[in-house]
C-alpha cells in the first residue's frame, strides 16, 4: 500500500510550519493503526484540535492498493485533485465538498470517504492553495484553466515542478503552494 497526504494550515510562521510537520504525523501515526481515510482523518483533526485550536487544515489522505488498483481517499477543504489519464482527458476526483479541519469532526459511523479505480498511465496530481479565496495562482481563473494545463502535461518530465511553474510564473508564488504527483504504471 501506498500512503499519500497533503495539507495546509492557516496561518503562517514558526508556529505554523510546526503544526504542518505535526499535522502530518499525526496523519502517518493513525495509518498505521488503520490505514483507512476516515479514521485517520478523524485522529489527524483531533490531534490539530488539542493541540491548535482555533487554526483550520485543509488535507487530504489516500491509500492506494497497488493489488486492487484503488484509491480509497478523503478530503477535508483541500482542493480536489485531479486524475489525468494516459490518454490526456483530466477530471477532478469525485467527491462531496467538505470544510477544513476546525470547523467540526468527522464522523466515523458516516465515512467522507471515496474510491476509485486507477487505470495504468494515470497521474495524480495533488495541490495545495491560498485559503483566501479572492487570490488566484498567476491568472489562472478557475480550476477548469488548471485542469487544462494539467491535460498537457508530460508526466514523464517533471510534471509537478511543470504546473508548479504554470501556476506561479517566473516570479514565484505570494503564498506557499506545493505540487505533488503520483504516476501509477
Amino acid at each position: 500500500q501506498l500512503i499519500l497526504s497533503s495539507g495546509k494550515v492557516t496561518g503562517s510562521g514558526v508556529e505554523t510550519a510546526l503544526a504542518m510537520a505535526i499535522l502530518h504525523q499525526a496523519l502517518r501515526a493513525a495509518a498505521f493503526v488503520n490505514p483507512e481515510p476516515t479514521p485517520v482523518m478523524a485522529a489527524a483533526e483531533k490531534v490539530l484540535r488539542s493541540l491548535y485550536p482555533g487554526r483550520s487544515a485543509a488535507v487530504f489522505f489516500a491509500v492506494y492498493d497497488s493489488t486492487l488498483r484503488e484509491l480509497r481517499y478523503a478530503l477535508r477543504g483541500h482542493p480536489r485533485p485531479v486524475l489525468r489519464l494516459a490518454d490526456g482527458s483530466a477530471s477532478e476526483l469525485p467527491g462531496a465538498a467538505s470544510t477544513p479541519f476546525g470547523f467540526g469532526e468527522i464522523s466515523v459511523a458516516q465515512p467522507d470517504e471515496d474510491r476509485l479505480r486507477v487505470p495504468a498511465g494515470a497521474l495524480l496530481v495533488l495541490r495545495t492553495a491560498s485559503f483566501s479565496s479572492d487570490q488566484t495562482l498567476s491568472g489562472f481563473q478557475s480550476d477548469a484553466e488548471i485542469i487544462a494545463t494539467i491535460e498537457h502535461l508530460d508526466p514523464q518530465r517533471r510534471p509537478a515542478g511543470t504546473l508548479l511553474g504554470s501556476l506561479c510564473g517566473a516570479q514565484g508564488c505570494a503564498d506557499d503552494v506545493a505540487v505533488l504527483t503520483a504516476l501509477f504504471r
